[in-house]
């Protein structure tokens, strides 16, 4: 019953896609595109959770930000409203199980996640926008709930972590087809690159990050397939999947998801080269020791570079990654991060607070540093950084957190790889770990952790990471 209920709800979302429906402004046509697959949703809600929050799950990437004219309001939909709905059975559905949740809540991913959830409550009581920063802390408390603690729960076995990765990664394959589409109207020309994802993702560094983090996911699963006990029609299906990813990822024309992907090829070749975790913190320094000692000459060269990411050449928007003169987006970018630095330097210990910097960054630009494409009015993008998001608005202590999750994270994935608990879960904590550093790396590059269609990715991974743990042998409580 509920198998075909979700089949329904899917069916009839596709189809509202497909004839436009959110882009009416026709009263009868937005209240069926609400109403309807609230109704079937509510069914399923009410009949099988599990299935409905698979279905929230596949729903995520081909959910679209509505706004509904007549109702004066915009949301996610369908997905946020069913995170929404999901709110309060999470919480009854962890209370049912406290010894799982306390070793879960324990683990050390958990306990950084959870410093970062609270930092972000402290800068919220002296936010400069406190109702913006409230939003963005209740979106984190959701994301949280759902794509952490529910999922470090329901993900018992490896094949759990591989199947909803694979409902994500199956949706995304919708869009993929929906933006080539598009894109060939056009001739693939990367002018327009940015657009055809929309109205699915907002832009195309968010879709081609969400490409790059399944796409190592997804080989290491299909090269690993009979261990991890992958059928045959299953393998040829993920397959498939790679060759969409694989296009959808060229034609993305995402400069930092492409220079994510080279970055996993040499996280990979370092752990069979067996480094360890200390080793490579001691090439990371080095490797920015020795930037740093030949700055000048870095600089000099980079100044010679004229090649443009607007032309429309591969190679040239390949090039354009290193063009600090004449390209409009790598300036754009380097505007907003010194904005950032600034508004840092102005409340260094609290910053400006969660979600505020859009906001607030325009005051903070000087005009000679301004581009063609820049703007005082918060509607073009936010920090372009993960890390520097976290230093502008939660302040010095949140940029450490949030170091902090990352350095716990590798860690973590590292020991689970050269330490495992079996064979499986050996496979699926180098999926994970070659995932999230496409995340970590695109993270200096664009900031995307509070968008559902990012964060389901990144607290699912820490989630498979943490209830990979729980397969080491566990003294039992007593009785």
């Amino acid at each position: 019953m509920h198998k075909t209920l979700a089949y329904l709800l899917i069916l009839l979302y596709i189809l509202a896609l497909s004839f436009g429906i959110w882009q009416e402004d026709t009263f009868i046509l937005q209240l069926c595109f609400l109403i309807i697959p609230v109704t079937v949703g509510s069914v399923l809600f009410f009949t099988s959770k599990r299935a409905f929050i698979a279905l929230t799950i596949f729903l995520i990437p081909i959910s679209i930000t509505t706004n509904f004219g007549r109702f004066s309001f915009a949301i996610g939909f369908p997905s946020e409203l069913m995170l929404a709905a999901l709110l309060i059975p999470i919480w009854i559905y962890i209370a049912k199980k406290p010894y799982l949740s306390k070793r879960i809540l324990l683990h050390p991913i958990s306990l950084v996640l959870l410093a970062d959830l609270l930092w972000m409550c402290i800068a919220t009581l002296f936010s400069s926008m406190p109702m913006i920063s409230l939003k963005r802390v209740f979106m984190r408390f959701a994301f949280l709930s759902l794509f952490y603690l529910v999922l470090a729960h329901e993900f018992r076995n490896p094949k759990q972590i591989i199947n909803v990765f694979l409902l994500y990664t199956t949706s995304l394959t919708i869009v993929i087809a929906y933006s080539t589409l598009r894109h060939l109207s056009w001739g693939f020309s990367p002018k327009v690159s940015s657009a055809m994802p929309q109205p699915f993702y907002d832009d195309h560094t968010i879709y081609g990050a969400a490409i790059a983090f399944v796409i190592p996911f997804c080989l290491v699963v299909f090269y690993n397939a009979k261990l991890l006990k992958i059928s045959s029609w299953q393998k040829l299906f993920l397959l498939g999947l790679l060759i969409v990813l694989t296009l959808g990822e060229i034609l993305s024309f995402s400069r930092a998801a492409w220079l994510s992907l080279v970055i996993v090829v040499g996280f990979y070749l370092l752990l069979k080269l067996n480094i360890r975790m200390l080793g490579l913190m001691t090439i990371t320094i080095i490797s920015l020791g020795l930037i740093a000692a030949n700055s000048t000459t870095i600089y000099n060269t980079l100044r010679q570079n004229k090649a443009n990411s607007a032309q429309d050449d591969l190679a040239a928007h390949v090039q354009s990654v290193t063009n600090i003169q004449t390209d409009d987006s790598n300036l754009e970018r380097i505007n907003r991060w010194i904005c950032a630095y600034r508004m840092f330097e102005d409340r260094p210990l609290l910053g400006f607070g969660p979600g505020t910097y859009q906001f607030q960054y325009g005051r903070y630009q000087v005009y000679f540093e301004m581009t063609r494409i820049s703007t005082y009015h918060g509607d073009k993008g936010k920090v372009h950084s993960e890390y520097l998001t976290y230093l502008c608005e939660l302040g010095l202590p949140g940029f450490l957190i949030f170091l902090t999750i990352l350095l716990t994270t590798l860690v973590m994935a590292m020991e689970l790889y050269y330490n495992p608990p079996n064979p499986a879960a050996q496979k699926i904590a180098l999926a994970l770990g070659l995932s999230l550093i496409t995340y970590f790396v695109h993270g200096l590059f664009n900031d995307f952790i509070d968008q559902d269609k990012a964060s389901i990715l990144v607290f699912g991974s820490l989630a498979a990471l943490t209830a990979l743990y729980q397969q080491y042998p566990q003294k039992q409580p007593t009785p």
